[in-house]
Protein backbone atom coordinates (compact mmCIF):
# COMPACT_ATOMS: atom_id res chain seq x y z
CA UNK A 1 0.00 0.00 0.00
CA UNK A 2 1.19 3.24 -0.62
CA UNK A 3 1.33 6.61 0.84
CA UNK A 4 -1.65 8.45 0.94
CA UNK A 5 -1.42 11.83 -1.01
CA UNK A 6 -3.58 14.82 -0.68
CA UNK A 7 -5.13 14.11 -4.14
CA UNK A 8 -6.87 11.06 -2.64
CA UNK A 9 -8.20 13.33 -0.14
CA UNK A 10 -11.17 16.05 0.51
CA UNK A 11 -9.72 19.53 0.01
CA UNK A 12 -10.84 22.45 1.56
CA UNK A 13 -9.03 26.17 0.23
CA UNK A 14 -9.36 28.94 2.32
CA UNK A 15 -9.08 30.78 -1.14
CA UNK A 16 -12.05 29.25 -2.77
CA UNK A 17 -14.19 29.55 0.05
CA UNK A 18 -13.17 32.95 0.74
CA UNK A 19 -14.21 33.97 -3.13
CA UNK A 20 -17.69 31.72 -2.35
CA UNK A 21 -18.55 34.14 0.16
CA UNK A 22 -17.74 32.34 3.58
CA UNK A 23 -14.36 33.77 5.01
CA UNK A 24 -14.62 36.98 4.72
CA UNK A 25 -14.64 39.84 7.26
CA UNK A 26 -18.44 40.64 8.36
CA UNK A 27 -20.45 37.49 6.55
CA UNK A 28 -21.97 35.52 8.32
CA UNK A 29 -23.79 32.90 5.73
CA UNK A 30 -24.53 29.33 5.16
CA UNK A 31 -24.31 26.20 2.67
CA UNK A 32 -22.74 23.64 1.48
CA UNK A 33 -19.85 22.12 -0.53
CA UNK A 34 -19.71 18.96 -2.69
CA UNK A 35 -17.18 16.91 -4.02
CA UNK A 36 -17.59 14.47 -7.01
CA UNK A 37 -16.20 12.11 -8.76
CA UNK A 38 -17.50 11.12 -12.22
CA UNK A 39 -19.94 12.96 -12.04
CA UNK A 40 -21.81 11.47 -9.06
CA UNK A 41 -21.43 13.50 -5.38
CA UNK A 42 -18.74 11.29 -3.14
CA UNK A 43 -19.15 13.52 -0.04
CA UNK A 44 -20.66 17.05 1.39
CA UNK A 45 -20.69 19.22 3.83
CA UNK A 46 -22.62 21.87 5.46
CA UNK A 47 -20.34 25.76 5.93
CA UNK A 48 -21.49 28.15 8.23
CA UNK A 49 -19.38 31.24 8.18
CA UNK A 50 -18.64 33.52 11.36
CA UNK A 51 -17.89 37.14 10.21
CA UNK A 52 -14.15 36.22 9.22
CA UNK A 53 -13.53 34.69 12.84
CA UNK A 54 -13.92 30.65 12.11
CA UNK A 55 -15.91 28.54 9.87
CA UNK A 56 -18.50 26.21 11.35
CA UNK A 57 -18.52 22.61 9.43
CA UNK A 58 -21.14 19.70 9.53
CA UNK A 59 -20.71 16.19 8.31
CA UNK A 60 -20.69 12.92 8.42
CA UNK A 61 -17.71 10.52 8.95
CA UNK A 62 -18.66 6.65 8.76
CA UNK A 63 -22.31 7.17 9.69
CA UNK A 64 -20.95 9.85 12.61
CA UNK A 65 -22.20 13.05 12.71
CA UNK A 66 -19.33 15.76 13.32
CA UNK A 67 -19.16 19.04 13.95
CA UNK A 68 -15.87 21.08 13.70
CA UNK A 69 -15.47 24.49 14.02
CA UNK A 70 -12.14 26.14 12.33
CA UNK A 71 -10.57 29.20 13.06
CA UNK A 72 -8.99 31.60 10.53
CA UNK A 73 -6.16 34.14 11.04
CA UNK A 74 -6.17 37.05 8.77
CA UNK A 75 -1.92 38.42 7.68
CA UNK A 76 -1.83 41.90 5.80
CA UNK A 77 -1.06 41.35 2.45
CA UNK A 78 1.98 43.83 0.74
CA UNK A 79 -0.44 45.84 -1.58
CA UNK A 80 -3.22 46.94 1.04
CA UNK A 81 -6.11 44.20 2.18
CA UNK A 82 -5.43 41.00 3.70
CA UNK A 83 -5.52 37.73 3.11
CA UNK A 84 -7.13 34.54 5.67
CA UNK A 85 -5.66 31.66 6.53
CA UNK A 86 -7.00 28.15 8.75
CA UNK A 87 -5.63 27.58 11.83
CA UNK A 88 -5.30 23.47 11.76
CA UNK A 89 -6.98 22.43 14.88
CA UNK A 90 -5.52 18.87 14.88
CA UNK A 91 -3.35 16.93 17.53
CA UNK A 92 -0.53 14.45 16.45
CA UNK A 93 1.38 12.77 19.31
CA UNK A 94 -0.35 14.50 21.44
CA UNK A 95 0.97 17.68 20.46
CA UNK A 96 -1.33 20.61 18.87
CA UNK A 97 -0.56 21.85 15.41
CA UNK A 98 -1.85 25.11 15.36
CA UNK A 99 -0.03 25.46 12.24
CA UNK A 100 -1.43 28.54 9.52
CA UNK A 101 -2.24 26.79 5.84
CA UNK A 102 -4.15 28.04 3.04
CA UNK A 103 -5.50 23.88 2.74
CA UNK A 104 -6.92 21.51 4.66
CA UNK A 105 -7.47 17.62 4.12
CA UNK A 106 -10.52 15.44 5.17
CA UNK A 107 -8.45 12.04 5.54
CA UNK A 108 -10.14 11.05 8.48
CA UNK A 109 -12.37 12.03 11.20
CA UNK A 110 -11.60 16.04 11.02
CA UNK A 111 -10.16 18.32 8.83
CA UNK A 112 -6.22 18.85 8.93
CA UNK A 113 -3.16 20.03 7.72
CA UNK A 114 -1.42 17.55 5.68
CA UNK A 115 1.65 17.63 8.06
CA UNK A 116 -0.73 16.23 10.27
CA UNK A 117 -2.44 13.30 8.24
CA UNK A 118 1.27 13.12 6.50
CA UNK A 119 -0.22 13.34 2.89
CA UNK A 120 2.24 14.11 0.56
CA UNK A 121 1.81 15.13 -3.21
CA UNK A 122 0.85 12.82 -6.05
CA UNK A 123 3.97 13.94 -8.12
CA UNK A 124 6.49 13.23 -5.10
CA UNK A 125 5.76 9.66 -5.29
CA UNK A 126 6.65 9.50 -9.07
CA UNK A 127 10.08 8.79 -10.41
CA UNK A 128 12.24 11.75 -11.49
CA UNK A 129 11.86 11.02 -15.17
CA UNK A 130 8.09 10.41 -14.96
CA UNK A 131 7.66 13.48 -12.99
CA UNK A 132 9.62 15.85 -15.68
CA UNK A 133 7.35 14.27 -18.48
CA UNK A 134 4.21 15.26 -16.39
CA UNK A 135 5.26 18.59 -15.65
CA UNK A 136 5.98 18.96 -19.44
CA UNK A 137 2.71 18.46 -20.55
CA UNK A 138 0.81 20.34 -17.58
CA UNK A 139 3.31 23.51 -19.43
CA UNK A 140 2.38 22.72 -22.91
CA UNK A 141 -1.23 22.01 -21.56
CA UNK A 142 -0.96 25.87 -20.24
CA UNK A 143 0.74 27.04 -23.47
CA UNK A 144 -2.46 26.22 -25.05
CA UNK A 145 -2.86 24.06 -28.88
CA UNK A 146 0.16 23.98 -31.43
CA UNK A 147 2.48 26.12 -29.13
CA UNK A 148 0.69 29.15 -30.28
CA UNK A 149 0.12 31.98 -27.51
CA UNK A 150 -3.12 32.09 -25.22
CA UNK A 151 -5.52 34.94 -25.89
CA UNK A 152 -5.27 37.15 -22.86
CA UNK A 153 -1.62 35.52 -21.94
CA UNK A 154 0.91 38.30 -21.38
CA UNK A 155 3.94 37.75 -24.02
CA UNK A 156 6.39 37.82 -20.47
CA UNK A 157 4.55 35.41 -19.06
CA UNK A 158 4.39 33.05 -22.45
CA UNK A 159 7.89 33.52 -23.05
CA UNK A 160 8.85 32.10 -19.40
CA UNK A 161 6.12 29.08 -19.55
CA UNK A 162 8.54 27.94 -22.94
CA UNK A 163 11.35 28.38 -21.44
CA UNK A 164 10.85 26.48 -18.22
CA UNK A 165 9.06 23.99 -20.41
CA UNK A 166 12.16 23.73 -22.53
CA UNK A 167 14.71 23.36 -19.70
CA UNK A 168 12.02 20.50 -18.26
CA UNK A 169 12.80 18.66 -21.68
CA UNK A 170 15.58 19.08 -22.03
CA UNK A 171 16.33 17.85 -18.33
CA UNK A 172 14.36 14.92 -19.01
CA UNK A 173 15.91 13.73 -22.23
CA UNK A 174 19.23 14.20 -20.89
CA UNK A 175 17.84 11.67 -17.49
CA UNK A 176 16.58 9.60 -20.44
CA UNK A 177 19.52 9.37 -22.16
CA UNK A 178 21.91 8.38 -19.48
CA UNK A 179 19.51 5.49 -18.61
CA UNK A 180 19.44 4.37 -21.68
CA UNK A 181 23.56 4.05 -21.47
CA UNK A 182 23.44 2.43 -18.33
CA UNK A 183 21.21 -0.27 -20.01
CA UNK A 184 23.41 -0.47 -22.81
CA UNK A 185 26.01 -0.94 -20.75
CA UNK A 186 24.37 -3.38 -18.47
CA UNK A 187 23.70 -5.11 -21.84
CA UNK A 188 26.60 -5.41 -23.35
CA UNK A 189 28.54 -6.84 -19.92
CA UNK A 190 25.93 -9.52 -20.58
CA UNK A 191 27.40 -9.78 -23.19
CA UNK A 192 30.74 -10.83 -22.68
Amino acid sequence: MGKATTEGSLELCVGKLRRWGYAERCARNSGAVRWHCNGNETDSINLRGDGGHSIGLSYRWREEPVEQTILLTWTPCRHGGERPWFRCEAYRNGIYCGQRVGKLYGAGRIFACRHCYQLCYASQLESTGRRGINLTHKLRAKLGEDGKKPKGMHWRTYDRLCERAAAVENRSMAGLIMRLGWYMGKIKQSRQ
